[in-house]
Formats: structure tokens, C-alpha cells, sequence
């Protein structure tokens, strides 16, 4: 055996050994002549450096302020900074001086988007936050606001302390030298990192050696930074501004007293849970209401101006033609803060550059609230607000508006290049149930064909829906009001065209850009959205205050549609043209001082809050508006009237005459046909989105938020009567699912030119060259079929049952699914048609909406029994189902038919037979309790049995 190579390998572990013995003892030896220097200093009190020779004195804990910042130059002020910066023009250096008393101290952080093209101006989040001293580190606290601390004399105090006590540790910031008491940190390593954790939302990585300052700015109240962050993909990147502001908690929160919040008015809340609460409290949640501090200059007055008025600013950015109703739209609120008792409320002032006292505001300073305008290419508006996390006292709000709301052609109501969105906005709870249950969700051969299609990688795309996730998470969410009145101006262009009233309309421009200021205002006032509003009156009235030019309307919080008259009558206002009665009343329940006849606020707010039964102040928000998910048909995004049924036969009227001359009126001479094929999705698909609204009221139930004794109190939860259901059905059925629903000429398909210009961000480009019209009217139809038969919907029905008076007559779940079978394969009952292979005995339309609804059929049928839907639901659907194939056959013995119908019938009853014989089977293997899941979709798919785990 070699052994040489342990003889060398022990040789070298003596050396090593005897190695670290002669480091040790040199590092004993030094420290008897030289002193410890690592010792934490309290805030405060560290000693300025000194020569490291000096001798008999101790080593200085931080390296001398003028050799550290020998680069730096302070960022000049005209006041004393609330925090003193220090830049390095060489190195794009920034430094803080932090001063000694700020150390413990709560501090308002906010950041927000400042620029880039996908989402300038997003406040992105607002929280407290401090520094705490560690050693020679600062460590950037951010404050926990959920739970009340207590006051020390509470028993519970010390345990919510030692339970909710811990603050999320954001930061450890190394201080790099010290000026007096005042530590001075490295910016860089702070704010040109991922401090918002940008970088899991999909545009890219941050790179902080890459980033660059943009702006850095220090105020007596704050300190405004601006970061050009880049953000890197794949080895390529591109910066995007993103803004910091610092500032002490504002003045104005002195004295501020937090006002309680009631579910039957609107607001963002503050929330807080206080631990030291009775045991016999109904709620240990305080919870108050978000609104700008504003009291009268004179309390004695009946009317008197604010101490403080809220002051908004037009940014100089803001076009010339659309100033005027920009200011018009903030200060409509002023009439509401009237019959509060405050005289301008609001002010408006405008940015210009030869304003000394304007020009140089930043609108990211949070001393300052601004209207402005970007250019993104994504047709939106925002009017966040910045609030106090612990109180609700709003400090800072702006509204960002982009160009691209005025631009018609930017986004289309039904582009076929991709995956349209079914349901109006992004919810997480409707995208949880359709990634949870894709079968149920409408899938085109286009899509099987080439699934997961898509042109080009889109970040941007997958950023923005990112972003919306995040502020839905923070209880935020994001309002669409824009994105969606940027379809209702592409109806409503297409329309006023074919009126001859021209695309560019500036009245009707400026109409829209009014009310959606006025929606964006609303929120900067701490209001929430209002989706009952638009069913304060019927549409006759709504066109009499239409004509006057009054609130049509029961809030601006509402998303509104565009009104366009019928051809050949006048026009009047195209939008409502004032704040609404609910309006009113949640502006004087937030702002409303107390005094006469009032004794105190609890008692002001109890009477103001009971009014909620008087008409137009109904309540219904983001929560209560989520699609199939939620069981109120009033609730609705951009519906109209008080019977919703009423406006969406006037806009199919609206929508047939359109269709009648639209390869005349949307196509001039010279023009290419693709404006034909984009005028005509845009009409046909406002169809189904209307009828839906009416599809809604099957199994629907009124919600109210009466509390009991209010005066004329509602009961809380009301059942759609069972012939407004059945009118519903009735309806949905003739204009959606009948065989004349989508008439449209081979002449007019023929002409439906696709968009050809392929490049980047084109707005004009269609993948699939040819239209096809059986997949636009299948996606349509399958909208309001898919809101008759969800799930959720067939719960509903099945529980109301049990919640028909007995001197109603009920609406019943049997009922609903043979009136909708009937009504669908209404073919089944025709005697001696005639059919040939040119002429079907069941169109090819038809032929497709059958098709879709067996399969939601089969999806009732095959999913275990009280699962997915109530066991009955099972059983009558399988009856119903099973009758269907009873007439499919005597039809197919008694009827000459064409070969498409043929081959249609017998595919659909051997569909129906095999997943009768499929749940039959798994029924009888599982001892005939069910418990296994069957799904069958394909025609070609042979039935699977599924047995139960035991």
C-alpha cells in the first residue's frame, strides 16, 4: 500500500495548524494596544472620526465624513430638507442624511410608476414605515397596521404586543459615515434595487448597476426620488421610471377624527382589529371610512369655505380641446359639498410654463394632487388616492387619463386573433373557476388548432396583469371604468358614423371624458364603485333627463354606457351630465360636520345611512358584481334602467338597423374594407353583451343593504318573481338562440376584409385572413347560454324554490332546463320541412348552439352528485337529457333530413346515450353512491368509468 500520500497530506495539516496558531497570536497581541471599534452607538450619539493614529484616543467607529463624501455635493434647497441629499455626479451616487431625531419615528412611504408606456402613473403601494439603529446598520421598518396596540393600562396590551407586535424588516441599510448625530446611507443599494419586488411580475429582472437617478428632490414635508430602473430580460432590457416619496406624516392628521363606515354607503375603509375590545362587542374590527380632512373656515355658517380646500392641479400635458371638461368634471363635487355646507370644496388650478407658482410642480409629489395625461397605447383611467394606514385620512390623490381613451380604433370589442375576454373585467374568482374547470369554459376549433397561439412574446401583457393581481391583493381594485367606456365609445363611433355625425364628435369626446373625470374624482374622495346605480329609473324617464341634461343616472360610480339615439331622432346628451342622489348622500355621510338637529356624529350618521330605500341610492360594488358568480341582476357594468330588458331590446333595435347599410356607412371610397369587418364585430358582439344583462334575472335575487327599522325597510335578500324569470328565458331565447338571432348576408361575410398591416404594436392586423362568422355567433351565443346553465346559476334556481312565497308562483328548476331544451332543438317538434344538403333541415348556427348545449348538459349530467351542482340538477337533467334522445330518434324515423342534420342527430343521441350508460355504470360499480366523475366533450371520445377511491 502507497502511503505516500498521507505522509504529505499530515505534512500539511502541521503547517496549517501551525499557521493559525501564528494568526491567533498575532490578533491577541493587537488587541492589547488597540481598542475595540465595533461597538453599537444609540441613535445620536456616535462620535465623529478621528486620525486612526491619534494615539491614546479610540478608534472612530465610522471612517471620516469629509473623506467618505469627498465626491458628493449637497443637493441644494430652498428650505431645511426633511431628509438632506448628497449626490456624486461621477458615480450617480445618492446619499441620505438621516437625521438623528427621525430614527423611531413613523415616516409615509409611497411608491408608483412615473413613467415608461405600460403603467405611468399607478400607484403601485402607500405604507408607515421607520428606522430602526442596529449596530452600524439602519433597518427600514415597515409599520404592521392591522391590530390595534392598546393603551399600556390594558390587561391585553403586553400579549397583542408579543403576538402582533412584529413590523416586516424591509431593509438593512449599512450607514457609511456619520455628520454629527445624523447617520448618512447609501440610496443606491436601496432604491436602485428591487425595492417593490417588481421583479416577479414579468417585465424582467432589475439591474441596479444599469439604473440611473432621474430626479431627486428634498422638501421641508418630503423627499421625492426617481429612480430610471432597468429592468433586464434575457440579456436585453429597457429602464422604466419608477418614483419614491418619503414624508412626514402630514399636519393636517392632528386632530383628525376617523369616521365609522356603514355597509350601506361606499367607501374604502381603513380596517384595524382591536384585541382590547369587550367580550360582548359585536366586531372586533374597527373599521373607518377613507376621506380628506376638510373643515368649515367658519363652524357657525350655514355655508363657509374649507380651512383647507382640496386643490387639483391640470397638468400642462393635458390637450387645450379637453381642458375645459377636465375642470368641469372635478368641480361637479362641489355640489354635493354644498349640501354639506362647504362652499368650493374643490379648487382647480392649471399647470402652465409660464406660471412661476406651477411650472415646476412634480405631480409625483405627494404634496400636490394632478390630473394627468399619458400616452400608453392602453386605453384607461385611475384615480387612486393615498390615505393614512392607521386613521383613513386621505393626503394625496391623481388621476392618470390616457389619450388613448379618445382614440376609437386603439383596442377592438371582438378582435378574433386571440383569447377574447368573455366577462367584462378581470376577476380572480371567475378566473379561479374557469382554470379550475376549463371544460366548462367556450373553446373555439381555432384555438384547439393552434393552442396557446401567440405572435410574439408580450411582457407588457403579462405585466399589466400582473399589476392588477397585485392591487386586487392589497384590497384595491383596479377600475376599468375607462378600458370599458373605451368600448362603449367604439359602439357609440360606429353608430354616430353611420348617423352621420362623424367619428371625431368633439361633444361626445368631451362627454365622455367629463364623466369618466367625474368616476375618477368619486374615487379620490374615497368612494366605491356603485354598480346599481344605473337602475334609479326607467328608460323612459332616463331619456327625459337626458334631454334636460340632468343625472340620469343614480351615481357616477356606476359604469355608465354611452346613450345613442335610435336613427332618425335627435341626439341629446350622450353621457349623464351630473353627479347622481347617491352621490349626494355618500358625500354627506362622509363630510357632512356634525351639528343641528344632531346631537352628536353617531347619531347624524345613523339617519343619514337609513335613507338607503329612498330610489336611486341603492348600493352594489366590485364584490357584489362578479358575473355568473354573483345573484344579482341589478348589479351590472355598463347597464342601463331600471328593467334592464327595456334597454337591451333598444340597443338589438339600435344594432339591426346599423347592420341594414353598414357596408355603406362604414366604408367611404378609398378605404380599405378591413374598417367594414372592425365596424361589424363591434355591432354584432354588443348583442350578446346586452342580452346577457337579461339572462342575468333567471335564478337571480334582488340584494338590499337595508338595515332593520330604516324607514321603509327592504328585506335583504329578494327572489327574481317567477314570471319576470320566465320573461327573461323568454327573451334570451328570440334574440339570441333563434334561428334569425344572426342573420347576416353572404354579401356582406364576403366583404369582411382582414386588417393586413403585421408589425410591431400593430392595431391593425388579423392572423386569421378569413372571418369566420360560426365561431363569432358560437362564442355570442355560448355568453348568455353559458349564464343560463353555469353551475352557479342552476344552484340558485334549485335553492329559490324554497323561497317562493306560497302565493307566488315559482320559478323551477325543471321548468328552466325543458324550456331551454324546447327552445333550442324547437326543430324536434317542425312536421314535413323540407331539408336538402343546400338548405338543412337544422342550420348550421343551430346546429353549433345544440352542440354547445348538450355539452353544458353533459357537464350536469356526469358530475357526481352534489359536487358541482345539487343533486336534483343531476336527475333533471338527465331526464331531460334522456327525452332529447327520444325525440332525436322518432324525428330521424318520421323525417327525411340532409346529410349535416343526420350526422348531427345521430352524433348528439349517441352522446347523450353513452353518458347515460356511463353515469348508469358508475353509479351501479360505486354501490350506487356515486362518487366518481365522468367528463365527456369530444363526439370521437369513447366514455371512460371512473371508479370511486376506496
Amino acid at each position: 500500500m502507497n502511503r505516500e500520500p498521507v505522509r504529505r497530506f499530515s505534512k500539511e495539516l502541521r503547517m496549517t495548524a501551525n499557521l493559525g496558531v501564528l494568526i491567533l497570536s498575532l490578533a491577541f497581541s493587537a488587541s492589547a494596544f488597540t481598542p475595540e471599534g465595533v461597538l453599537a452607538a444609540p441613535p445620536g450619539d456616535a462620535k465623529q472620526a478621528a486620525p486612526a493614529s491619534a494615539p491614546g484616543k479610540e478608534k472612530p467607529e465610522f471612517p471620516p465624513f469629509d473623506e467618505v463624501m469627498k465626491d458628493y455635493e449637497a443637493v441644494q434647497t430652498a428650505e431645511t430638507p426633511f431628509v438632506p441629499l448628497w449626490y456624486n455626479k461621477k458615480t450617480d451616487g445618492l446619499r441620505a442624511q438621516i437625521p438623528g431625531s427621525l430614527i423611531g419615528q413613523k415616516f409615509l412611504v409611497a411608491t408608483s410608476m412615473a413613467g415608461g408606456a405600460i403603467a405611468t402613473g399607478f400607484q403601485l403601494d402607500h405604507f408607515l414605515a421607520y428606522f430602526e439603529r442596529m449596530d452600524k446598520n439602519l433597518v427600514l421598518m415597515r409599520v404592521d397596521p392591522r391590530y390595534v396596540e392598546g393603551s399600556g393600562d390594558q390587561p391585553l396590551s403586553d400579549v397583542i404586543k408579543r403576538s402582533y407586535g412584529s413590523d416586516e424588516i424591509l431593509r438593512s441599510i449599512p450607514i457609511v459615515t456619520m455628520k454629527g448625530s445624523d447617520p448618512i446611507i447609501d440610496l443606491d443599494g436601496v432604491f436602485k434595487a428591487d425595492f417593490s419586488g417588481i421583479s416577479e411580475w414579468g417585465l424582467g429582472q432589475v439591474n441596479p448597476q444599469l439604473s440611473k437617478w432621474s430626479k431627486y428632490k428634498a422638501f421641508p414635508q418630503n423627499l421625492e426620488l426617481t429612480v430610471d430602473l432597468a429592468l433586464m430580460r434575457r440579456g436585453s432590457g429597457r429602464r422604466t421610471l419608477f418614483h419614491y416619496s418619503i414624508s412626514k406624516i402630514p399636519d393636517s392628521a392632528q386632530g383628525y377624527k376617523p369616521r365609522v363606515a356603514d355597509d350601506r354607503v361606499g367607501y374604502f375603509m381603513t380596517v384595524r382589529k382591536d384585541w382590547t375590545k369587550k367580550h360582548d362587542a359585536t366586531t372586533l374590527f374597527d373599521r373607518h371610512i377613507n376621506r380628506w380632512r376638510l373643515e368649515k373656515r367658519d363652524p357657525n355658517a350655514k355655508l363657509s369655505a374649507p380651512k383647507h380646500p382640496i386643490v387639483w392641479y391640470i397638468e400642462k400635458t393635458v390637450p387645450l380641446q379637453y381642458r375645459r371638461w377636465v375642470k368641469e368634471g372635478i368641480l361637479e363635487w362641489n355640489r354635493a359639498f354644498e349640501k354639506c355646507g362647504f362652499l368650493d370644496a374643490i379648487e382647480v388650478k392649471q399647470q402652465e410654463d409660464y406660471d412661476p407658482d406651477t411650472k415646476d410642480l412634480d405631480p409625483e409629489d405627494v404634496r400636490y394632487n394632478f390630473f394627468r395625461w399619458i400616452v400608453t397605447g392602453n386605453a384607461f383611467a385611475m384615480g387612486p388616492s393615498r390615505d393614512h394606514p392607521l386613521t383613513g385620512q386621505i393626503f394625496d390623490a391623481d388621476i392618470v387619463f390616457d389619450d388613448s381613451m379618445v382614440r376609437h380604433y386603439v383596442t377592438d370589442y371582438s378582435r378574433l386573433t386571440g383569447n377574447e375576454d368573455t366577462w367584462e373585467a378581470y376577476n380572480p374568482f371567475v378566473e379561479s373557476f374557469f382554470r379550475a374547470h376549463p371544460q366548462w369554459a367556450y373553446r373555439s376549433p381555432w384555438q384547439n388548432l393552434l393552442p396557446g397561439l401567440q405572435l410574439r412574446e408580450d411582457p407588457e401583457a403579462e405585466f399589466r396583469m400582473n399589476l392588477m393581481k397585485h392591487m386586487t391583493r392589497r384590497g384595491r381594485p383596479v377600475c376599468e371604468c375607462a378600458a370599458g367606456m373605451a368600448h362603449q365609445m367604439q359602439f357609440a363611433g360606429v353608430a354616430l358614423e353611420a348617423q352621420g355625425l362623424g367619428r371625431d364628435n368633439e361633444e361626445f369626446i368631451g362627454q365622455v371624458i367629463k364623466e369618466v373625470v367625474m368616476h375618477e374624482v368619486g374615487h379620490c374622495l374615497g368612494l366605491r364603485h356603485n354598480f346599481k346605480a344605473s337602475t334609479w329609473l326607467p328608460m323612459d324617464e332616463i331619456e327625459k333627463h337626458r334631454e334636460a341634461g340632468e343625472a340620469n343616472v343614480g351615481s357616477v360610480m356606476d359604469y355608465n354606457p354611452a346613450i345613442i339615439a335610435p336613427r332618425g331622432k335627435e341626439q341629446g346628451s350622450f353621457t349623464t351630465r351630473s353627479i347622481g342622489p347617491y352621490d349626494y348622500w355618500a358625500i354627506e355621510y362622509g363630510y357632512r360636520p356634525v351639528g343641528e338637529p344632531y346631537k352628536n356624529e353617531e347619531e347624524m350618521l345613523a339617519k343619514i345611512a337609513g335613507r338607503v330605500a329612498e330610489a336611486g341610492l341603492d348600493y352594489a360594488t366590485d364584490e357584489d358584481t362578479m358575473s355568473f358568480l354573483s345573484p344579482d341582476p341589478l348589479s351590472n357594468r355598463f347597464d342601463m334602467g331600471r328593467d334592464v330588458k327595456d334597454y337591451a331590446a333598444s340597443q338589438i333595435k339600435l344594432i339591426d338597423s346599423l347592420l341594414e347599410d353598414i357596408g355603406t356607412w362604414s366604408v367611404k371610397d378609398g378605404q380599405s374594407y378591413t374598417r367594414l369587418r372592425r365596424a361589424f364585430t363591434r355591432v354584432l358582439g354588443e348583442r350578446a353583451r346586452v342580452v346577457d344583462f337579461v339572462a342575468r334575472f333567471v335564478g337571480g335575487q334582488i340584494v338590499n343593504r337595508d338595515h332593520k327599522g330604516d324607514p321603509d325597510a327592504r328585506i335583504p335578500m329578494k327572489v327574481v318573481d317567477g314570471k319576470q324569470q320566465r320573461e327573461a328565458l323568454k327573451f334570451v331565447c328570440e334574440k339570441v338562440f333563434a334561428e334569425d338571432s344572426y342573420h347576416i348576408s353572404p354579401e356582406l361575410l364576403s366583404h369582411l376584409a382582414p386588417g393586413r398591416f403585421w408589425h410591431w404594436d400593430s392595431d391593425d392586423f388579423d392572423f386569421r385572413v378569413e372571418f369566420n362568422i360560426h365561431d363569432f355567433v358560437a362564442r355570442s351565443q355560448y355568453r348568455c347560454l353559458f349564464s343560463l346553465m353555469n353551475p352557479f346559476t342552476i344552484g340558485r334556481i334549485h335553492d329559490n324554490q324554497a323561497k317562493f312565497t306560497e302565493d307566488s308562483e315559482p320559478f323551477t328548476l325543471a321548468e328552466h332546463l325543458t324550456g331551454l331544451t324546447e327552445a333550442i332543438w324547437s326543430e324536434l317538434e317542425a312536421k314535413n320541412r323540407e331539408a336538402s344538403d343546400a338548405k338543412p333541415f337544422i342550420s348550421s348556427f343551430r346546429r353549433n348552439l345544440q352542440r354547445e348545449h348538450i355539452n353544458l348538459m353533459l357537464q350536469l349530467i356526469l358530475s357526481e352528485p352534489g359536487s358541482m351542482v345539487p343533486a336534483d340538477a343531476n336527475a333533471i337533467a338527465r331526464l331531460s337529457a334522456a327525452g332529447l334522445s327520444e325525440k332525436i330518434a322518432k324525428l330521424m324515423k318520421s323525417q327525411k333530413l340532409d346529410t349535416a342534420t343526420a350526422a348531427h342527430l345521430t352524433d348528439v343521441k349517441k352522446r347523450i346515450d353513452k353518458a347515460l350508460e356511463a353515469q348508469y355504470s358508475i353509479d351501479v360499480l360505486s354501490g350506487g353512491a356515486g362518487g366518481g366523475i365522468f367528463f365527456f366533450r369530444e363526439p370521437q371520445a369513447e366514455p371512460v368509468n371512473v371508479l370511486p377511491s376506496r
